[in-house]
C-alpha cells in the first residue's frame, strides 16, 4: 500500500466522522436540552421548557431557527473528524504492515487475512483513536450546557 493510499484512508474516514457527526448532531442536542432542564416534581413538572422530543425539536427550530439544532455542536463534529480519520488511516496501515511483515517471512498475505486479523488491527487502530483523538461520545455535556 503506497503512502497516498493510507492518506486517503485518514481522509475518508475523517469525513465519513464528520459526516455522521454533522448528521446525528441535531439528536444529541435535543437530547442534551431534555437532559439539562430542571424539572421541579413537587410542582408535578409545572414550568419545563420542554416536553418530549417532539415538542423540543420544534421548540428549538422556532425560537432559534434550524441551525439552533447545531448549536455548540463544532467542537465534537471536529473531534470526530479527527478520530474517525486516526480510525481509518491506523486500521489499513496496521493492514499494510502485517502484509509487509509476512512478505518478509515469505508467507503469502491473502492466506492470512480474516475476521480475527481484521478484528486486531481495528482494535489497535481504535484504541489508538480513543488516546489520540478522544471522541467515544463524552462531549455532550459540557456542549448542552452553554444553551
Amino acid at each position: 500500500m503506497t503512502e497516498s493510499v493510507k492518506w486517503k484512508d485518514g481522509v475518508a474516514g475523517s469525513l465519513s466522522g464528520l459526516g455522521t457527526r454533522i448528521t446525528v448532531s441535531p439528536l444529541d442536542v435535543i437530547k442534551i436540552r431534555l437532559q439539562l432542564q430542571v424539572v421541579r416534581h413537587d410542582q408535578g413538572g409545572v414550568g419545563v421548557k420542554y416536553r418530549g422530543a417532539a415538542h423540543a425539536l420544534s421548540r428549538v427550530i422556532k425560537e432559534e431557527g434550524i441551525l439552533g439544532l447545531w448549536k455548540g455542536s463544532m467542537t465534537a463534529e471536529l473531534l470526530w473528524a479527527g478520530y474517525t480519520g486516526l480510525h481509518f488511516g491506523g486500521y489499513y496501515s496496521l493492514q499494510a504492515a502485517l502484509d509487509q511483515l509476512e512478505r518478509t517471512n515469505g508467507q503469502s498475505s491473502s492466506s492470512s487475512r480474516g475476521v480475527s486479523r481484521d478484528s486486531l488491527c481495528g482494535g489497535v487502530a481504535g484504541g489508538g483513536g480513543k488516546g489520540g483523538g478522544g471522541g467515544g461520545g463524552g462531549e455532550g455535556g459540557r456542549a448542552g450546557r452553554r444553551t
